[in-house]
């Protein structure tokens, strides 16, 4: 994992993979990907809190994106207020269903 732990960590609860970061989005333009955010939930409205989002990697191609669908989806993990050590425990968010 890698990335400026000011964006990634209150954006997914943890330090690493930073989505926004100008490298990250060059090399996943390189192998054909893309990353999205996804909002899972929203921030109670204390100070200091944040919402809770996924990050979502898919192909860049949007034909081949409605085909395969996501490569890899990371849910948000426990903040390091919860478990201090490691790379903490995956938070389960219930995906939405696509409709048909």
């Amino acid at each position: 994992m890698a990335g400026c732990t000011a964006m990634s960590e209150p954006l997914l609860g943890r330090p690493g993979n930073n989505p926004y970061c100008h490298h990250r989005a060059i090399e996943m333009q390189r192998m054909g990907l893309r990353e999205r955010v996804e909002q899972v939930a929203a921030a109670s409205g204390q100070p200091f809190d944040h919402g809770l989002f996924r990050l979502i990697r898919e192909p860049a191609d949007a034909a081949e994106r409605a085909i395969r669908g996501p490569v890899q989806i990371d849910d948000p993990r426990s903040p390091r207020t919860q478990d201090p050590h490691g790379p903490g425990t995956p938070l389960h968010i219930p995906r939405d269903e696509p409709t048909t």
